[in-house]
C-alpha cells in the first residue's frame, strides 16, 4: 500500500525526485539562465560603446558628416593629425571577449576612422582601451581580498558565475592597487577618536622576495620568493556604548617588539590619539614589546590600560599550571 498525505483522502504522495535528477535540472536552468544573461550584457555593452561613438561623431548612422557640428572630436587621428568632427567615420568593428562577475560575453568593439583613412584611437568610457575584465568583476574581488582568502580561492569564486577564471597575478595586481589607499588612511588626523583603543599583533604569512631569479615553465623570467611569517600591528577603535569596532591603523613589524609597537603608537598619536581628545582607555594583548612602548609614548594623564581577557584566558589554558591568583593579576 502507498503512502497517504494525512487529510488528503486517500490521495498518494509523490514519487520522490532524485538528488542527481534535481541536480541536473538545476545546472540545466542555470545555463539557460547564465546565457540569457551574457545576452543581455553584451546588447547593452554594445549599445553604450554606440552611444559614444555618436556622440564623438556627432550624428548618427547614416548621416552626412555635413550634418556633424564644426568642433573638435577630442580625438586625433593618427595619420594626419586632424581632430575635426566632420573628419571622422564609423570604421566597424573588432571583436572582444570581456569577463564580467556574471558572464564572458563577445562584443564587438566600434573603430573610428578619418577620411584620410587613417585610425583614430578612442578611449571609451565604457570599456578600456585594452580591458579584458570589467569593473564589476574588480569590484566583487575587493571584499574577497578583505576576508583574506587565498589568491587560488579568490579565483575559484569569481569564476563561479562567468565560467572564466581570472589569473592570480591578475588579482595580485587588483591587490596592489589599493596600496595607495591604504597608505592614505594612515595619513592625517584622526577622523573620530574613540574612548577605547584595541591593540593586537596578527601573525600573517607573507611571500617575501630573496633577491634571485628563475626560469618557470613557461621561460618566463621570475624572482624567487619565500615564505616569511610576521606580525601585523593593529589598533582598533571601539566605541562601548554600540558596540562598534573599526581599524584605525596598522604598523608591519619584524616582530612583536618594543621598536615596532612604538612606531604604531607614536604615529597614533601624532594623529591625535590623546586623553584631551576622548581616549579613556587602551586593551592590549599582553606582549612585553607592546608594554614597553606604552613606557616611551604619552597620551595624557588618566588613560588607563586594561589586558585583554581573551589573551589572558588563552594563556591561562596553554598554561594550566597558572595559579588563579596569577591569572587575577594579569586580569588587574
Amino acid at each position: 500500500m502507498g503512502q497517504r498525505v494525512a487529510g488528503g483522502r486517500g490521495r498518494r504522495k509523490p514519487p520522490p525526485v532524485s538528488r542527481a535528477r534535481r541536480r541536473a535540472q538545476q545546472q540545466a536552468v542555470r545555463r539557460r539562465v547564465g546565457a540569457a544573461v551574457a545576452t543581455v550584457r553584451r546588447v547593452e555593452l554594445e549599445a553604450a560603446l554606440e552611444a559614444e561613438v555618436t556622440a564623438l561623431l556627432g550624428r548618427r548612422w547614416y548621416a552626412r558628416r555635413g550634418t556633424a557640428p564644426l568642433r573638435p572630436a577630442g580625438v586625433v587621428c593618427s595619420r594626419c593629425g586632424q581632430d575635426w568632427a566632420p573628419r571622422l567615420v564609423r570604421a566597424g568593428h573588432y571583436p572582444r571577449t570581456l569577463r564580467t562577475a556574471l558572464a564572458a560575453v563577445e562584443i564587438r568593439v566600434p573603430r573610428v576612422g578619418c577620411r584620410c583613412r587613417g585610425t583614430v584611437p578612442v578611449e571609451f568610457a565604457t570599456l578600456g582601451r585594452y580591458e579584458r575584465v570589467w569593473g564589476d568583476l574588480q569590484e566583487r574581488a575587493r571584499p574577497l581580498a578583505g576576508l583574506c582568502l587565498s589568491l587560488r580561492d579568490a579565483r575559484a569564486v569569481l569564476a563561479w558565475d562567468n565560467g572564466q577564471p581570472v589569473a592570480c597575478s591578475t588579482l595580485h595586481g587588483w591587490g596592489h592597487q589599493a596600496a595607495p589607499l591604504a597608505a592614505a588612511v594612515q595619513q592625517g588626523p584622526l577622523a573620530r577618536v574613540p574612548p577605547v583603543v584595541l591593540l593586537d599583533g596578527l601573525w600573517v604569512k607573507l611571500m617575501v622576495e630573496t633577491g634571485a631569479r628563475y626560469r618557470d615553465r613557461q621561460g618566463r623570467d621570475r624572482p624567487r620568493v619565500r615564505r616569511e611569517k610576521g606580525p601585523l600591528l593593529v589598533a582598533y577603535g571601539v566605541d562601548p556604548a554600540t558596540g562598534e569596532r573599526w581599524i584605525l591603523d596598522w604598523e608591519r613589524g619584524q616582530q612583536e617588539d618594543e621598536a615596532s609597537w612604538r612606531g604604531l603608537l607614536e604615529r597614533l598619536a601624532a594623529r591625535g590619539l590623546r586623553a584631551d581628545a576622548g581616549l579613556e582607555l587602551f586593551i592590549p594583548d599582553g606582549s612585553a614589546g607592546l608594554e614597553a612602548a606604552f613606557g616611551l609614548v604619552r597620551f595624557g594623564p588618566g588613560v588607563l590600560r586594561q589586558r585583554c581577557l581573551f589573551h589572558t584566558i588563552r594563556t591561562q589554558s596553554r598554561n594550566p599550571g597558572a595559579t588563579a591568583d596569577r591569572l587575577l593579576a594579569a586580569v588587574a
